[in-house]
C-alpha cells in the first residue's frame, strides 16, 4: 500500500504517516467489505437515494478510501466514554 501526498509536487510521506495509513486501512477494510457484499455502497449517479459522489477506484460502488473518509468525517474526535457522557458536573462543593 502506498500513500501519496502531492504537496508542492513532492511525493514524499514520512514512515509514521505511511504506517498510520496502513493501520487505518486495515481497520476499516473489513467494514467496507461487509458493506460491499451487502450492496450498501452502490453509487447512484442518476439521482437515486444513494451517494452522488463520483467514483474514484470502483466504477459501481464507493471505494475503500471514500468509505474511510466518510466514516472519519462524522466520527467524534478524541477519547470519550459512556461514563464521561453521564458524569455530573463538579460545582466545587465538598
Amino acid at each position: 500500500m502506498h500513500v501519496v501526498s502531492s504537496a508542492h509536487g513532492a511525493e514524499q510521506v514520512s514512515y509514521q504517516v505511511q504506517e498510520r495509513a496502513e493501520l487505518v486501512f486495515l481497520r476499516y477494510s473489513h467494514r467496507w467489505a461487509k458493506q460491499f457484499v451487502r450492496k450498501r455502497l452502490e453509487l447512484a449517479l442518476d439521482g437515486g437515494p444513494h451517494r452522488t459522489a463520483p467514483p474514484r477506484h470502483c466504477c459501481t460502488s464507493q471505494c475503500p478510501c471514500q468509505f474511510i473518509e466518510d466514516h472519519l468525517k462524522y466520527k467524534p474526535r478524541g477519547k470519550s466514554s459512556v461514563r464521561q457522557f453521564f458524569r455530573m458536573p463538579d460545582f466545587g462543593l465538598k
